[in-house]
């Protein structure tokens, strides 16, 4: 029981400070926001984008392990309810007659649960429509919301279940966060571009607006009350403004500059912007106050945080709710014996087969991030630090360690990892674009090989070596499979 649920993920709510116009030697902690923590009992599922229906009543999805499950802070109590098999819901809503909307991403439908419980699917009228992803309720009778493989924008009718469908019509321009104004009106981040979007609900007409920068990448977009247009460049670190009315686009560097990552996003009742940065090593909660154009508030992670994807405010609470991954990447060694990278610390685990116990191991740097892992046929264990752009070494037999700078430095953020028969590690650098696949001799102890990722990559999660003809296959989030054909 105890392996179970220290292998499952943390559900976390932000209670948001007061901003006064306070200064002296603690308005800095009075501007931090309150960090609670709860433990989600189902292990592994990955828990996430969590809506606040009321105050004891919080929706969030297990992505991986295939649930919608709500959550009472009050009584500390969780409710689960299964999904039919290969759902892979990403996303949920509620809305005020007590039913739950779903995306479910793997089977390219949306999902109702009713009040009583009754499951309801409405599939996409498109087959190319495969993967919805971001759902929103314009307060008109409709659900918004984005299909980002798909490369569509969607709209459900909440009475007649009917669904439009509008094409974006830049190519793999994943439409991924979405919002609406006070007027009900869309507005999209297309994260494969420099681009944001909007459809106009009565003619269904989709308008796409340039970002200043030609490397932007939006990933999540926010309207405050006067219906400015908000979002985070996930790519470069920005914070961005759009005025629809005069056109104009302001933009603020964050705190972390090009190495933040934003991701989930969310403005309160006093129009604050609020996000995540995922690029530092515990992710940063932050705040920008709109009216005095200014970063006031920045909070660390306690848990590290992983990758906040998504996030929701709930105004009667004044509080911010979303979910967060630890556990990460796993493999087994030469007897079976499974090693975990626990991505939202500076640690790796293993787990004894025979008793179930687990033992948690430290690296030698504080703020490193492990997030895949790998083992060698000695049984050595390698893992990449995410965080800081190392390759890492541990040795189970002498517990000791030794680590190598990649070569992209701080930057490199490694992801998707393998080892080939000849047990070369191979990694890929998700921070340069384009990505960069890495080949190490772990016999010279030495980087030899580096390949740009013609696509560019986007990011590389997760690879898998063919030993029949030594090739790594793996998926982009350019929209490719990719195949490596390792040197001899």
């Amino acid at each position: 029981m105890f392996f179970g649920r220290f292998i499952g993920f943390l559900f976390l709510s932000f209670f948001l400070a007061a901003c006064g116009d306070d200064s002296g030697s603690d308005s800095a902690s009075r501007n931090q926001a309150t960090l609670t923590e709860w433990v989600v009992p189902y292990p592994a599922s990955r828990p996430r984008d969590p809506f606040a229906a009321s105050a004891d009543k919080i929706w969030f999805v297990g992505q991986r392990d295939g649930y919608l499950a709500y959550f009472n802070p009050g009584t500390e109590e969780f409710t689960k309810i299964a999904l039919p098999e290969g759902s892979g819901p990403h996303n949920i809503i509620a809305d005020s007659d007590g039913n739950a909307w779903y995306a479910g991403n793997l089977m390219g439908w949306i999902g109702k649960v009713t009040l009583g419980g009754t499951l309801v699917t409405i599939l996409m009228p498109n087959p190319e429509a495969r993967d919805p992803h971001t759902l929103i309720e314009d307060g008109l009778g409709n659900i918004w919301f984005t299909v980002q493989g798909g490369n569509f924008i969607g709209r459900l009718n909440k009475t007649t279940l009917k669904v439009d469908l509008v094409p974006v019509p830049t190519e793999l321009a994943r439409p991924y966060g979405i919002t609406v104004d006070g007027n009900g009106v869309p507005w999209i981040a297309l994260f494969g571009t420099n681009k944001i979007a909007t459809v106009d609900p009565e003619t269904l007409t989709l308008k796409e607006i340039t970002l200043p920068r030609e490397k932007a990448r939006p990933r999540r977009i926010e309207a405050t009350s006067d219906d400015t247009i908000w979002y985070v460049d996930y790519a470069a670190g920005y914070l961005g403004r759009y005025d629809p009315d005069d056109e104009d686009f302001e933009e603020w560097p964050m705190p972390s500059g090009r190495s933040a990552q934003p991701y989930a996003m969310a403005v309160d009742n006093k129009d604050r912007i609020w996000f995540v940065e995922v690029g530092p090593r515990p992710n940063n909660f932050v705040g920008f106050d709109t009216d005095k154009e200014e970063f006031f508030s920045s909070t660390e992670i306690e848990s590290g945080g992983g990758a906040v994807r998504h996030m929701m405010y709930h105004e009667p609470t004044n509080t911010i709710w979303f979910g967060t991954p630890l556990p990460y990447g796993i493999t087994v060694d030469g007897n079976g014996v499974p090693w975990i990278a626990l991505f939202g610390t500076n640690k790796i685990a293993t787990v004894d087969p025979e008793t179930l116990t687990l033992k948690e191991i430290t690296l030698p740097r504080e703020k490193a991030r492990p997030r895949r892992i790998e083992a060698t046929s000695d049984d050595t264990i390698w893992y990449v630090d995410y965080a800081a752009g190392y390759l890492g070494r541990y040795d189970p037999d002498d517990e000791d360690f030794e680590e190598w700078p990649m070569p992209s430095g701080r930057s490199a953020q490694p992801y998707a990892m393998a080892v080939d028969n000849k047990d070369r590690i191979w990694f890929v650098e998700v921070g340069p674009r384009p990505n960069n696949f890495v080949g190490f001799d772990t016999d010279k102890e030495e980087f030899f090989s580096s390949t740009e990722i013609e696509s560019g990559g986007g990011a590389v999660r997760h690879m898998m070596y063919h030993e029949p003809t030594n090739t790594i296959w793996f998926g982009t989030d350019t929209n490719t499979l990719g195949r490596a054909e390792l040197p001899n």
